[in-house]
Formats: structure tokens, sequence, C-alpha cells
């Protein structure tokens, strides 16, 4: 019996400390040895019960390895029995632990993804789409103009071609001949060309209207044009007019309307509102009645806010939403009103106004902050003031900086559909003589041309004038509204982008603000521009804005994400830049996140100002101290000018334009 104890004793010597097993076998050895039964059977009975543990230890295992591939960390945890995986039941609740895990690396995958670098792949993608559609569009466009046109389209073409220009002013001889021969000759190559694109006149001349009739017909600025644009009607399948009704409409000058009258008794019989279509009503007017629906176009891209309103109040309800806002313009003020002593208006030629202009654009052509702007001069009154103002700045200027300017001289019918950079309005009438107002202008074509001037400026709009508004004209007259507005555009100011009270949308927007206030930016929250409202907009030291997008931190429809990518790509063609903030990404880690709004901000060059210089109001203060101070430069400039003048032309030396002096502007 001893020899069998010592064989066990030393089987089980075999075993080495470091297996798991060892406390047990060395309690068997301590019975054995000690032939002590109880020891012994208690290490018999720990064995049973292990080896009744052994399915389940094998199916552990097994478990164990099948989930080592999706979550190894939680695996090794639970083989260690590391805290809280320790004890003998379930920490939480599985189900719980996993979604969160699966968010948790869902979200990870997500953070991985650049959204401005995915905005910046999908605008690059979208201007590759629009070029190859671009070009796919024209090579099938050339491609079905030479199957359209043989050799019978050539020949029709160059004769036509070669006839116009010998029809040349249309003064010759042969006119008559030319032009007939031409439209008999555009018959056959009319089809070879798709599009036609021609003042009225050149239609009627060019198109037999009984026989010619194109898909579509596309009357542009019908707002200017009287009834006999209705003759490109009859050209036409379907017609599209567009035009604006608040604009200047046409004069009838030279027209006789008694006569005109008898007509339309006699011939529009059948007519509804036939009396509509004399030689005033328009294009626009007569199709706005007749065919009843329109497409009306509420936003407004050309000019800053303080300029446009004046317009906006004046004849559109204040329903124009300026998509520009003030900071965009490089002038501070938008407006100047510029009061001119001794104006006398003589024959429709205010001198010393003229002069003021002159002085003015000579001074602006100096200073660099002017030295990409466009410049026009709009006369009140007539031509008259505008060809004296051309002929001067002509004598003055070099000719490349005259058309380096794009200077335009003319009345507020001739700058419809036009725009400069920077817009001089000359009112030409002067005090009366008697110390009495002038006589009131306020009728609705005065209203129109006043729409017109005053609409033209995209940067800065300057109104030059004699009067006295106080004294000199009357409650209502449309001088003293604008010069008023120019005066003071604060009166009518309701469409600038300003600071909204401070109210945040959302948990996402707060932190994301508090962030950035923390840091030292300069912050407004809900800005409103046009008709849209951006979250939070982070303005730098020289003006530069950058709007920042929070999303995510609520539901969002489909319809409301697109509306909110439109008015994006809407902000970004005026110059705004984006930073979207996803809130799975700054509410589970707002430091890193606030480092990538950072970044994005210093390469918008958009750096932290400062607690005691991020106030916006401070700032905008500042500009408007800077542009005032430019401001009383130009005009010291212009005064230094005039003071070195000797040869001033004389108003008589002005060559007069019989059609412009006729214009019925002046009995507006």
């Amino acid at each position: 019996m001893e020899k069998k104890q010592d064989a066990w004793v030393e089987y089980l010597d075999t075993f080495s400390r470091k297996e798991a097993s060892y406390a047990l076998i060395k309690q068997f050895r301590t019975g054995i040895r000690r032939s002590d039964f109880d020891v012994y059977r208690q290490a018999w009975e720990k064995l049973q019960q292990l080896d009744d543990l052994k399915d389940d230890h094998r199916r552990r295992k097994e478990l164990l390895e099948k989930l080592r591939g999706d979550a190894s960390a939680w695996v090794n945890m639970l083989a260690a029995r590391k805290e809280p995986h320790d004890a003998g039941h379930l920490p939480g609740d599985p189900n719980d632990a996993w979604r969160h895990r699966y968010w948790e690396q869902l979200l990870e995958e997500r953070a991985k993804i650049d959204l401005d670098q995915l905005q910046s792949q999908l605008n690059d993608l979208k201007e590759e789409i629009q070029d190859i559609t671009a070009e796919y569009v024209e090579k099938l466009s050339w491609l079905a103009q030479l199957n359209r046109t043989g050799l019978e389209q050539q020949q029709a073409l160059n004769g036509w071609l070669g006839l116009y220009k010998k029809i040349g002013k249309g003064t010759g001889k042969h006119v008559r001949e030319y032009k007939e021969e031409a439209k008999k000759t555009l018959i056959k190559c009319r089809e070879a060309v798709p599009v036609w694109i021609m003042p009225l006149s050149r239609v009627v001349e060019s198109f037999d209207i009984s026989t010619t009739q194109f898909d579509v017909v596309i009357i542009d600025e019908a707002s200017q044009c009287d009834v006999l644009g209705l003759v490109a009607f009859a050209l036409g399948k379907e017609v599209v007019v567009v035009g604006d009704h608040e604009q200047v409409s046409p004069y009838a000058v030279g027209f006789g309307t008694d006569q005109i009258h008898e007509l339309i008794d006699e011939i529009l019989v059948d007519i509804p509102n036939k009396k509509l279509y004399d030689a005033k009503s328009s294009v626009y007017d007569l199709a706005r009645q007749s065919f009843g629906g329109t497409i009306r176009l509420l936003e407004h891209f050309r000019c800053v806010p303080d300029i446009i309103q004046f317009s906006n109040q004046l004849c559109y309800n204040q329903e124009i939403q300026s998509l520009r806002e003030a900071s965009a313009s490089p002038f501070r003020p938008a407006l100047v009103a510029r009061y001119v002593e001794n104006g006398e208006d003589e024959d429709k030629i205010n001198q010393a106004e003229a002069l003021e202009i002159v002085s003015l654009v000579l001074a602006l052509t100096r200073f660099k902050e002017y030295e990409k702007s466009t410049i026009g001069v709009i006369s009140m009154v007539g031509t008259d003031q505008a060809l004296y103002i051309d002929s001067m700045l002509r004598r003055r200027m070099t000719v490349s900086e005259y058309q380096k300017r794009r200077i335009l001289c003319g009345n507020g019918a001739q700058f419809q559909g036009d725009e400069r950079d920077v817009i001089f309005v000359s009112m030409v009438n002067s005090p009366s003589h008697n110390g009495k107002p002038l006589h009131l202008r306020a009728r609705d074509d005065a209203q129109k041309v006043f729409n017109v001037a005053a609409s033209r400026a995209r940067d800065q709009l300057w109104v030059i004038h004699s009067l006295d508004p106080s004294r000199d004209l009357k409650t209502n007259d449309l001088r003293l509204k604008l010069i008023e507005h120019a005066t003071n555009p604060d009166g009518l100011r309701s469409n600038k982008i300003e600071k909204s009270p401070r109210k945040l949308n959302s948990e996402l927007e707060r932190e994301v603000y508090e962030h950035l206030v923390n840091a030292q930016y300069n912050v407004m929250v809900g800005c409103q521009v046009g008709e849209f409202v951006l979250d939070l907009v982070v303005i730098g030291e020289k003006g530069n804005r950058v709007a920042i997008q929070c999303d995510g931190d609520r539901e969002i429809t489909r319809e409301a994400l697109e509306a909110s990518l439109h008015r994006q790509m809407t902000l970004e063609r005026l110059g705004w830049n984006f930073i979207r903030v996803r809130g799975s990404e700054f509410l589970r880690h707002p430091p890193e996140a606030m480092k990538k709004i950072e970044r994005r901000l210093r390469k918008f060059e958009i750096q932290p100002l400062g607690q005691f210089s991020s106030d916006p109001e401070k700032q905008e203060q500042q500009k408007e101290a800077q542009g005032k101070e430019l401001l009383q430069q130009v005009l010291e400039r212009a005064k230094m000018i005039q003071t070195h003048w000797k040869d001033i032309p004389s108003v008589s030396s002005v060559i007069k334009h019989s059609a412009g002096s006729d214009s019925s502007e002046d009995e507006i």
C-alpha cells in the first residue's frame, strides 16, 4: 500500500506549480502522504465539480473565440475575469451595452468622413459635370447645325450677311431693295440657325411674320417695349415676357393719342381692356393683364441692403430680399448725399452739379480702394446734364481709364438693365426763384424712373443735389425721399444683416457658441441674410465672415435638409463660406471638434480677436470711421481738382440731342 502511495505522490510531483490545477493537485498529494481520508475526499469532490463544468467551460471558450473577432477587448476582459467581469453575474444589460457599442463604432466611422472635404469633392464634381454637360450640348448643337446646314443654307447665310453690310446705316439709295432681298434670303437660312438674338426693329425688318414661326420667343426688358413689341408674339408658338412693371415704361413721345384711340375703337373690337393698347402701355403690362400668372423673383443680388432699401419700400412693399450684406461693399457709407451750393438749372443742365460730379469721379480714380470700381452717372432730368458730364469726363480722363471704368452717362431709362459699382445721381433741379417749393414730382411714371436710378449701384450711391429738402421740396416728393434716404438710410433700413437677440435654437448651438466665445472669437447669433437665418457667424478682424451651421442635434425632414443645402449654395454664390458642425462629433468629443473648427477658421483668415476687441458693434463703428475718413479724403481731393480747372466748357457748347432733350422725364 505504501508503495502505491509513493507512486501516486511521485506522479503528482510531475505537475508544474504553474498549472492552473496545481492547488487541487497539492491537496491530493497532501491527503495521500498523510493518509488523511477527509482531505483526499474533499479534493476528489472538487475534481468531480470541475469535471461537471467541463462542457460549460468548453462552450465558454467556443463563445469567447466566436466573439473575439468583433469584440476582442471585451473577450480578453472576460477571459481574465477583470472587473466588472469578475463576478458570476452580468454587470449590466448586454443588449443596451451592445447597442451602445454599435452606435459608438458607427459614429466613429462617420466621424472619419471629412464633411468639408466631401463638400469640396461634391463641388468639384458638380463643376466637372456642368463643364462636361456644356461641352456635350455644344458638340450636339454643332452636330445638329452641320446636319441642318447644307450648301444652299450656307449660301443664304453669307448672302444675308452681305446684304446687311450693304444696308449699313440704312441711308443708301437702294436700302429698301436690299432689305426686301435680305428678308427673302432669310427664309432659306432661318432653319439653319436655331437661336436669333436681335432688337425688335431688326426682327421686323428680317422676318416675314406671316410665314416665320419659332418654338419660343423671349422678349427681354419688356417693360420698356411699347405696343409695337406685340409683333414679336406672332413669331412664336410660346412667348416668355421678361420685365418689371415698376421700372421705366414707354413715354409715347411724338405719338398722336387721339388717332391711336380712334384706331383702337375701330380695330380692337373684341379685345379685353382694349384701351390699354396705347403707346404708353408696355408689352410687359399688356402680357401681365392678359395672361395673369407671373413668376416673381424676390431675391436681389446687385445692391447692398442700404441702397436697394429705397426701391424696396417705394415700389416692392418691402418684399425684396437683398442677399448681399452690408459688409460686402468695400465702401462706407454705401449712400452719400452731397449738397452743391449755388447750383442753377439752366436749360436742363446744372453746371455746378456737373462740375461736382466730374471732380468726384476723377478723385475716386486716384484711390486704391476704388481701383476696380466701374462708374455711372444718371441725370434725373433729361439727358443734357448727362451729355455735359460725359463731355467733361472724356476731356479729363485718358481713353484707357474711361474704358476701364466703363463710364456711362445717361438718364434713368438708359440705365435700365444695367449696373455699375458706383453711381452718381444728379438731381439737376435747383430752387425756384420765388422761394416756393418746386412742383411735386410723385407720379407713377416718375416713381419708375427713381426706382431704376436708385437701384443701379452695387456698392455706393451718390446723390448730388442743389436743393434744401426742407424748403424747396414738398412732402411726398420723390426727390425729397431719395435725398433723405441717402442722408439717413437707417430710416428705411430693415433688411440689413444685424445681430438678432441672443437666442440659441439648440443645445449644440449653445455649446459651440460658448466654446467660440471662450476662445475669444467674435460671434454673432441668428444672423439674417435676406430670407435666410444663419445659426452662428464668426467675424474676422478684416470683416470677413464665416457661417457655422450646426447639424444633427435634432430631427430634420428631407425637405428641410434640401432647403438648408439650397440656402448654403445660394449664399456661397454671394461669397459666404460655411463650416458645418456635426452634433454626433461635437457632443462626443468637444475639444477635438473645436480644434477642427479653429483650423477651418484659420484657413478663412479668421483669428480670435481677444475679449476687448471682439464686440461686433465696436468693429462696425471702426469700419464706419474708416469709411468716413476715406469719404472725406475723396471730397478734399475733388475740391483740390476743381481749383486747378481753367478750361471749363460752357453750357451752350454742349451739343443738344433732340431725342434726349425731348425726353418726357422732364414732364414727370
